[in-house]
């Protein structure tokens, strides 16, 4: 039972009911047993024991009421917890009772997070201290969706809330002694009038209901969207159960269902000014037969386009075909536009709907992100001509890597990838031609890291900017750079240009590397002498240096480090209105990426202090972070002041080094390798404390012989007995073949040779729109948490054509988000997979041939390796050495 003291408050679990209840998660889970045991708690006593089982995700919070205490410096609260998993994690609660939230009415609350576990099998004591600049950091993130009135003044926390969740599977968790040192408890009174000033500003805040959003057109004029005659650029997150309005002050201004809407759905979107888009109404719940689908009146309003699915092949198409045909008959708004994903049958998918969604998922692959535009341009050229296209824009890790990074005993708070590479993510799908931009998550947006919400919100900012070149925008065009990793992208409108330019390095997928601060010039093509120049940023816009040469107007940014947004028009009246929007959202744009910037640091700094000592550092590493902290000094002298256009500079500015700093510490880990998907937790530079734990283990462990049956490649009798298989997928404009070569091997007198070639030599198709041929080895069994080895040799002499993908090599465990490419090789190449095994079962290897051409593989093996003392294996020592 609770035993109150003075200035302390313990919970000992010893009694006989649970006391822990489910707060909240961002994944579907099962509360599998939860009871008291005694004579098991930390000290020797009752304990009570949480046993919870869920699938990919970040949280599965469970909360403890706590006497309200007030947050001072002197306030600790702590668990102790022993558990089979590590990166539980302890959470205060604070209620701020002056700022109302208002969304619920209430005072609003924040999570202020302690420690974390990180001992498996013992029992540790989590902490959480500190709790006012804890609080103070929360509430500027807090200022930045409720506005600058957010009041911390006579806070308190009364809940402590634990994270269980330890990864995809079961976690259990023994807790006990809860208790709080330093306590202050706020008086029951003291609550209570807080109680009653909520109650007036509910009253104040709610009003009259909102009128009902009136009727609107909403059409497809050739490939533009149009609402009211408007063009209209959707800027899209998936509904995860959060509050509408939140997903609204953050810029998005839709959001994508996963079911039919409900009308509580439909009415908290005409609240909150979103727009919905998902799959249609269902008559009894069936989604078969004729007239399932009911009359579609004005109550769907809010819709603004219906959604038919993702990943769909030819086998869904003859169903979708009759779900258009009744959905058009049922939609008493004509012209409701309708969407579809299709992974195969683009063309005669895109004859029945009005857009498509093309999406790929490139962060933390190793697809590059010229590759990745390439793929969406090309992509797109399958369907009708002048179908508007959506994709999506990844914000997460595929799962697979951050189960790999839990498999080797990751961090509390989950990998995350770059948000610099969202960042050149999203101008990557804009200059490609996307239409509309839906951003990928599997959690609330309120659960995202907050540099991963501050990124995406300052996003939308630039995105509302944008939209004119985003909608109507024609005649993409290049510009070029003396510096090859310098691209630039012109979208032209009637009245004005818009320059996107960026620096990709190869491996920005993973970590981009941006330009010290110096000027980049780029030369943008038949831009008339009448034209003013003018870098665009969310505070205003900067005159900037240009000048005719050979081939255009050469443009300069002066401290150009990743990218930039450039201004070409002749016309006033496009300065005037783009000027009067800036002032508008000068001052939260300013506040973001100053905030951006710290939060930035403070998770560079925590992942740097994972990492292992480096005897022999660049100079400038130092340098570079003592060059942020600078620039951010600046930024919150220049917000003092007022002077928000040179708070947002000196903010932007202070992200620079910190990418360098960053890319130098992932280059220390990736580089040694063919790869950087040799290791799976090179995917960023989050995943690097990982990595080298995953280094650490390969020092300790000693590898079996191979397990692979006929990997020489030899004998195709053998190969077939043991396993290994051959597909294809036809496709009328090519042909494929599969078999020993005997003229071609890297050992031996035999090699696998996959060829595809056009069905009509004097017509090759352009684009192989799904690969036409792949084989799979024979299967090893291996056991979860086991380290698998996969090596072998492949040759590509000739660059496979029609695919950015070339050979690819896929394993059953890491999947596409792992797959390595092999484009074209210098003779024969080899390459190397580690990957941890997820669970127990088969393991094996794909070779999939993407496009037109020929590759050989030969010499594929398949190791296990067991955790007794032996050498790195080759392969793996650079990396050893690196560190």
């Amino acid at each position: 039972m609770p035993a109150p003291a003075q200035g302390i408050w313990r919970e000992d679990f010893n009694g006989p009911t649970v006391s822990w209840r489910p707060a909240r998660a961002d994944l579907q889970f099962t509360v599998n047993l939860q009871r008291r045991i005694p004579r098991v708690g930390h000290a020797g006593q009752g304990a009570e024991e949480i046993r919870t089982s869920g699938a990919n995700g970040t949280a599965i919070y469970f909360s403890h009421p706590v006497p309200p205490a007030h947050i001072a410096s002197e306030l600790i609260a702590s668990v102790w917890v022993k558990a089979d998993h590590p990166g539980l994690q302890i959470f205060g609660r604070a209620v701020l009772p002056r700022t109302i939230d208002p969304k619920t009415g209430a005072a609003a609350t924040v999570l202020l997070a302690g420690s974390a576990y990180s001992q498996v099998g013992v029992w540790e004591r989590l902490q959480l201290g500190n709790t006012p600049l804890l609080l103070e950091r929360q509430a500027r993130v807090l200022r930045l969706q409720l506005g600058p009135n957010v009041d911390t003044r006579e806070a308190y926390i009364d809940q402590i809330w634990l994270n269980l969740y330890g990864g995809p599977g079961t976690t259990d968790a023994l807790i006990d002694d809860l208790g709080l040192a330093g306590l202050v408890e706020v008086p029951a009174r003291a609550i209570q009038q807080a109680s009653a000033i909520q109650a007036d500003a509910v009253q104040t805040l709610s009003g009259p209901p909102l009128a009902p959003r009136p009727r609107h057109d909403v059409r497809l004029d050739g490939s533009v969207l149009l609402v009211d005659g408007h063009p209209f650029f959707p800027r899209i997150f998936p509904y995860r159960g959060e509050p509408l309005a939140n997903l609204s002050s953050a810029g998005f201004n839709a959001v994508r269902l996963s079911q039919p809407p409900t009308p509580a759905l439909l009415a908290e979107a005409e609240r909150a000014g979103v727009w919905l888009i998902g799959p249609p109404p269902m008559a009894n719940g069936a989604r078969a037969g004729s007239n399932f689908i009911p009359a579609i009146g004005p109550e769907f309003e809010p819709m603004l386009a219906w959604h038919l699915g993702d990943g769909l092949t030819a086998a869904n198409l003859d169903a979708t075909v009759a779900e258009v045909r009744q959905l058009r008959l049922a939609d008493a708004r004509a012209h409701r536009p309708i969407i579809c994903g299709p992974d195969t049958e683009l063309r005669p998918y895109s004859r029945q709907v009005d857009l498509l969604e093309l999406s790929r998922l490139p962060l933390g692959t190793s697809l590059e992100l010229a590759d990745y535009a390439e793929w969406l341009r090309s992509r797109s050229s399958l369907a009708r001509p002048g179908t508007p296209f959506w994709t999506a824009i990844q914000t997460q890790l595929w799962p697979i890597t951050r189960e790999q990074e839990v498999l080797v005993g990751g961090a509390a708070a989950p990998a995350e990838v770059d948000c610099k590479s969202i960042r050149l993510l999203t101008y990557m799908a804009l200059t490609s031609g996307a239409r509309g931009l839906e951003f990928q998550s599997e959690r609330p947006f309120a659960a995202a890291p907050a540099d991963v919400r501050l990124t995406l919100t300052l996003l939308n900012l630039e995105l509302e900017l944008l939209e004119p070149w985003a909608t109507i925008g024609s005649n993409i065009s290049l510009a070029t750079s003396t510096d090859p990793q310098v691209v630039g992208f012109v979208v032209q409108t009637d009245r004005a240009r818009l320059l996107i330019m960026m620096r990709l390095a190869a491996g920005s997928q993973h970590v981009p590397r941006p330009m010290a601060t110096a000027p980049a010039s780029i030369v943008v093509p038949g831009v008339p002498e009448s034209h003013e120049v003018y870098e665009l940023t969310p505070v205003g816009l900067r005159p900037i240096n240009h000048k005719r040469v050979t081939g255009g107007t050469q443009v300069t940014i002066d401290e150009f480090q990743l990218s930039a947004l450039v201004l070409l028009t002749p016309d006033p009246v496009v300065v005037n209105t783009l000027e009067r929007r800036l002032a508008a959202m000068a001052t939260r744009a300013a506040d973001l990426q100053r905030e951006l910037a710290v939060q930035t640091l403070l998770r560079l700094e925590s992942i740097d202090r994972q990492l292992p000592p480096r005897p022999r550092e660049a100079p400038q590493a130092s340098e570079w972070l003592t060059k942020a902290r600078t620039e951010l000094a600046d930024a919150d002298r220049a917000l003092a002041a007022g002077d928000r256009p040179t708070a947002y500079l000196s903010a932007r500015k202070a992200m620079g080094p910190m990418e360098q700093y960053k890319r130098l510490r992932w280059e220390q880990a990736a580089t040694t390798q063919n790869s950087p998907l040799v290791s799976p937790l090179v995917a960023t530079f989050d995943t690097l404390p990982a990595h080298w734990r995953f280094v650490d283990e390969l020092r300790s462990g000693r590898l079996s012989l191979n397990q692979l049956p006929a990997g020489d490649c030899e004998n195709l009798g053998a190969m077939l007995q043991s396993g290994w298989r051959h597909f294809e997928h036809p496709q009328p404009s090519v042909a494929s073949t599969v078999d020993l070569s005997p003229t071609v091997s890297h050992s031996g007198h035999f090699s696998l040779h996959l060829q595809v070639k056009p069905a009509n030599k004097l017509e090759p198709p352009s684009l192989v729109e799904t690969p036409p041929v792949w084989v799979t080895t024979a299967s090893v069994p291996a056991r979860r948490g086991q380290i698998v080895v996969m090596r072998g040799w492949t040759r590509v002499p000739i660059a496979i054509t029609g695919s950015v993908d070339g050979l690819m090599i896929l394993d059953s465990i890491g999947g596409e988000a792992l797959a390595e490419r092999a484009l074209k090789t210098p003779g024969w190449r080899e390459f190397v997979l580690y990957r941890i095994a997820t669970h127990d079962g088969p393991v094996w290897v794909t070779f999939a041939l993407t496009g037109l051409g020929d590759a050989w593989i030969d010499d594929v093996s398949m190791q296990t390796m067991s955790p007794v003392a032996a050498p790195i294996p080759p392969g793996m020592q650079a990396q050893g050495a690196a560190r």
